[in-house]
């Protein structure tokens, strides 16, 4: 009888034993080989400590992933998201990569991500494109045979503000306004409709257009001057969405700003008053709408006034003709005009080399009734053919500067005045 010579091993895999038995077994026989099976166990992972195993190894093809997701669920077609992920294990040595794919055309994403060995969370940023029409894509990501979905909902551009800079302005002034979506627009653009609950006050145009892929367009918003304060509430429309802005407009004030306040005067009157030796007398006598020539009489009561007038000119023609009467032969250019005057209360007065003088005159400021202002010129000499009888017309226009370094331009137009008997 022989016995058995060799021990069965365990292995971490399924092992065949093969027991040689020499000589005559107990059959009878010789030369018989016997095969037994063993159970196995993982020689590359042994027993941890408790009896427990560790982890088995990462599937082939990369580690599994364990959560992934997408930040913000939501945005505005055109704007970012981020995709971020993490795997059940550290990636292995040479690292992992994690396939990604959008189901829209409007998402777009990176075809893979590279997770460096060791590190178990990625993150990749996706762009998108503006959008019509509010709609929904699914981002996938996969590794280790695995994969899981996230969604992301791209919404269509809509109506986000309206603004005005400045919100508070002063008759005759302007605001810029500006209209903010809250998405890039889609191609060709988006056309935002635009209103004023006071026109009279604060005119906008009919609609602004965003150009596409643009968040925001200005328009103006455009004041006429006025005598009083006001407000309009400014009214943006788009896709059924509106917002609105309101604008404070402050009455004008001649004595802060001209901006607005010039023009050409209408006449209430208009005479040659004097015709004598060293004097021929040219008076047109009114105010522009609203009357700001007469607000400016409470600019100029003072030594300094907060309004100066800069400049004058004057032309006196022989009616009907072009031909100037002055001794000049044409325009007359007067500087500065200054406040106050030696030679009358209430005048604003300024003379040429030749000692022609331009005036402007408010009558309250000179003492007497309440009227409109006259603007003046006198005229130290002039050609033979002004004669008693003839007709004179006569142009006479001022630059008024206000405190804040603004400018207006007023303009009297007098025609067919009779010029008076001579006085010596």
């Amino acid at each position: 009888m022989h016995s058995l010579r060799q021990r069965i091993l365990l292995s971490a895999q399924a092992v065949v034993v093969v027991v040689a038995l020499s000589g005559i077994g107990a059959c009878g026989r010789s030369g018989v080989t016997t095969t037994l099976t063993a159970p196995v166990h993982d020689t590359a992972t042994p027993f941890a400590k408790g009896g427990k195993k560790n982890p088995p190894p990462p599937p082939a093809g990369g580690v599994r992933l364990q959560t992934f997701a997408v930040t913000p669920t939501s945005v505005g077609g055109g704007n970012p998201a981020t995709g971020s992920g993490h795997l059940q294990s550290p990636a292995p040595t040479g690292g992992a990569v994690v396939t990604v794919t959008s189901s829209d055309a409007a998402v777009h994403v990176p075809a893979s991500v590279d997770v460096a060995a060791g590190v178990r969370d990625f993150t990749f940023s996706i762009t998108t494109i503006p959008v019509a029409t509010n709609h929904t894509a699914t981002v996938t990501a996969g590794s280790g045979g695995t994969s899981l979905s996230a969604t992301l909902t791209l919404v269509a551009p809509a109506l986000s503000s309206v603004a005005l800079a400045p919100a508070s302005i002063t008759a005759g002034g302007t605001s810029a306004g500006t209209i903010t979506l809250t998405s890039p627009a889609v191609a060709p653009g988006a056309v935002v409709t635009l209103s004023s609950s006071a026109p009279a006050s604060a005119g906008v145009p009919a609609s602004v257009s965003i150009a596409a892929g643009a968040t925001s367009a200005t328009f103006t918003v455009t004041t006429p001057v006025s005598a009083v304060a006001s407000s309009a509430i400014i009214t943006a429309s788009y896709n059924g969405v509106s917002r609105t802005a309101t604008l404070a407009v402050a009455a004008s004030d001649p004595c802060k700003s001209m901006n607005g306040l010039g023009g050409d005067v209408v006449l209430t009157g208009q005479k040659v008053p004097q015709f004598r030796t060293g004097r021929l007398r040219i008076d047109l006598i009114g105010d522009v709408p609203l009357g700001w020539i007469d607000k400016m009489g409470a600019c100029t009561a003072t030594a300094v006034p907060a309004v100066t007038i800069i400049s004058g000119t004057a032309d006196v023609t022989i009616s009907g003709t072009t031909t100037s009467v002055t001794s000049a032969g044409g325009p007359l250019t007067f500087g500065a005009l200054t406040v106050p005057v030696p030679l009358e209360a209430g005048t604003v007065l300024a003379t040429d080399a030749a000692g022609d003088k331009m005036q402007v005159i408010w009558p309250v400021l000179a003492g007497l009734p309440a009227a409109p202002p006259t603007i003046r010129v006198n005229l130290a000499s002039w050609s033979a053919a002004v004669t008693a009888g003839i007709q004179l017309d006569a142009t006479m226009s001022f630059v008024a500067r206000g405190p804040d370094g603004s400018t207006a331009t007023f303009t009297a137009h007098g025609t067919n005045m009779v010029v008076p008997t001579f006085v010596p």
